[in-house]
């Protein structure tokens, strides 16, 4: 009973390292609430390209629709050219042509990534890596961008420096949607907050609202925090820190 009893203790202050469960994922998480562009793409029109088809990263149909919702204005007034940065293997172009035949797709993964083997092969998908001729090509014809679950993973230096890429998407007209996690990175650093990847189960990216609207401003562009949000619930960011990690929307405008 006292081992028991020390071992409740040693994990609760994180001395002990226990492996978060498998509701850590969107597929649990609480959905997406209170925007009424999300239930339109709740409910796909039409068979999509590929009815089989399924992502192998953690996805639903609530994250999917909560993207394509964040960049509704272009898909109803088409022609619908989007970049999917950080792609995986496609399934979000899958997914939009549940309700439409008429985009053309560019998905864009790290170099070497493993999930382009497994890719969508159709006209309408063309897939490449950051920083080449294909991610160039890319954002000269995309009208709009996703990236979901991409910055957080990253320290807001490089979100800025991707932001900066893909803004003369959103400065001739188009949108950009990314999620991140909203808080204070300073705060959970000085909290013992782990790197990146050196235990990947227990990372959590962090940046602000502030360095949002700072990046926007700076570029005459708008941003929009949009009411809807995947909450993971408490987790653990450090040996003995907790904090809430919440999926947000985030919308980048002209």
């Amino acid at each position: 009973m006292f081992k028991q009893a020390l071992k409740n203790l040693l994990t609760q202050t994180g001395i002990i390292r226990v492996k978060e469960p498998a509701d850590r994922d969107w597929l649990t998480a609480k959905p997406p609430q209170d925007y009424s562009a999300l239930e339109k793409y709740l409910h796909p029109t039409q068979e999509f390209f590929f009815p089989e088809f399924k992502s192998k990263a953690p996805g639903s149909k609530p994250w999917y629709a909560a993207l394509l919702s964040s960049i509704n204005e272009t898909i109803e007034n088409k022609p619908i050219k989007l970049l999917d940065y950080g792609c995986g293997n496609g399934a979000l172009g899958n997914y939009l042509s549940g309700f439409t035949s008429d985009f053309q797709y560019y998905g864009l993964e790290p170099p070497n990534s493993p999930m382009l083997e497994n890719a969508i092969k159709h006209g309408a998908f063309k897939f490449g890596h950051f920083n080449s001729d294909a991610e160039l090509h890319a954002i000269e014809q995309s009208n709009c961008a996703t990236l979901g679950s991409v910055f957080t993973h990253l320290r807001w230096n490089d979100c800025h420096n991707i932001l900066e890429k893909l803004s003369p998407i959103a400065k001739r007209g188009g949108e950009i949607c990314f999620t991140c996690f909203l808080d204070n990175e300073e705060k959970c650093i000085s909290g013992n907050h782990y790197p990146y990847s050196e235990i990947e189960t227990f990372h959590y990216s962090f940046i602000t609202i502030k360095q949002i609207e700072q990046f926007c401003n700076q570029r005459s562009l708008k941003q929009e925090l949009l009411p809807y949000y995947y909450d993971l619930g408490l987790r653990k960011i450090g040996l003995l820190s907790k904090t809430n990690v919440t999926h947000r929307f985030v919308r980048v405008f002209r």
